[in-house]
């Protein structure tokens, strides 16, 4: 079963829909549906399967600010695997012989987890390991008459849930049960195509809390324009080598109140950010607005490390401040890559 090559980042929760046919039809939901009191986190497994399956790793406008738009991206040569190291964080791209992601980073509640897949003899996925410092846990995928229907067991601390995902006319469906066979959620991913490619994914979320949509636009040389979500607006242009130009955020940031105990108020963030590239294909400066709590305007240029194909294994970041009316570099990240590249048999 493939999946569309369909990047998404966010946790969703769904309107509770039974799996049915062809088509997604919306059905009432069930009035005594209880959370287990250890709530599970529901993740977008429908979406990580379709990054596991994508040709390559994509920079998209909702990754963090830390995170390079060509971390992953290399000009010559053919890599098996590619390490990421920022600070004291590592993130690791590795496929296998048959050219499949078996190792990766995946964008999950704004920040990224690492993803291993594991595959039986006969190239069919076996189970997901979802290394997640704050709660790790697994996915095992049990086998059934379906081909067309994937049924799942998975595991978070003590918990145990069971999951299935369908593929429709319209979309598709991942639906999650208790134990008892009781529903939790369901994702609904529903989608419209323009010759062949992704136009606009829509995502509808109806939880206990309320319902919330997702909308992703894919129309600039094939790479997501925009990106609507409850954790904010994200948007990008890009280059038609797929580089992105002018990265724009509407970030979602929590205000703090006068009154003692009260929640604190989601206030809209803006950030404008260019990314000027040289004509080998490098990020040599990124000019932008001041970050959240900062005065000073972004400026970073980059110089790199290259190794003997020229791609770039080392990074680093040069912050021109401002100081007594001039601009004064000063030593910002350090980025180290790792590249093993695929030999020839």
């Amino acid at each position: 079963m493939r999946f569309p090559v369909i990047p998404l980042v966010y946790m969703v929760l769904l309107c509770l829909f039974p799996l049915s046919g062809e088509e997604i039809v919306e059905t009432e939901t069930p009035e005594e549906t209880e959370v287990p009191g250890d709530e599970p986190i529901f993740f977008p497994v429908y979406a990580l399967l379709a990054a596991l399956d994508a040709p390559d790793i994509r920079w998209q406008p909702d990754w963090p600010v830390s995170m390079p738009p060509d971390a992953f991206v290399v000009k010559n040569g053919r890599p098996r695997s590619i390490t990421l190291t920022l600070d004291s964080e590592s993130w690791q791209v590795t496929r296998n012989r048959g050219e499949l992601f078996v190792d990766l980073p995946f964008l999950f509640q704004g920040k990224f987890v690492q993803i291993q897949r594991v595959l039986g003899e006969s190239g069919k996925i076996q189970e997901l390991i979802i290394d997640d410092v704050d709660r790790p846990w697994n996915i095992e995928f049990l086998d059934g008459d379906d081909p067309a229907l994937l049924i799942m067991r998975i595991t978070q601390g003590e918990e145990v849930f069971f999951g299935a995902i369908q593929s429709a006319l319209t979309g598709s469906m991942e639906t999650w049960y208790d134990p008892d066979g009781n529903p939790l959620a369901v994702v609904t991913y529903l989608f419209s195509r323009t010759s062949g490619d992704l136009e606009i994914l829509k995502i509808q979320n109806q939880y206990t809390g309320g319902e919330i949509q997702i909308e992703q636009y894919q129309n600039s040389f094939g790479n997501i324009s925009e990106i609507s979500s409850p954790q904010g607006r994200f948007s990008a242009g890009y280059t038609k080598d797929g580089r992105p130009r002018y990265w724009e955020r509407w970030v979602l940031q929590p205000m703090p109140t006068d009154v003692d105990g009260e929640e604190p108020v989601l206030s809209e963030f803006h950030q404008l950010y260019a990314f000027q590239w040289d004509e080998g294909g490098f990020l040599v400066r990124i000019t932008g607005t001041p970050g959240p709590g900062e005065k000073d305007p972004v400026d970073f240029r980059y110089d790199y490390t290259l190794d003997e194909r020229g791609n770039w294994i080392e990074r680093r970041e040069i912050r021109m401040i401002p100081r007594f009316g001039v601009l004064v570099p000063s030593p910002g990240s350090r980025i180290i890559r790792t590249i093993e590249y695929e030999t020839e048999d």
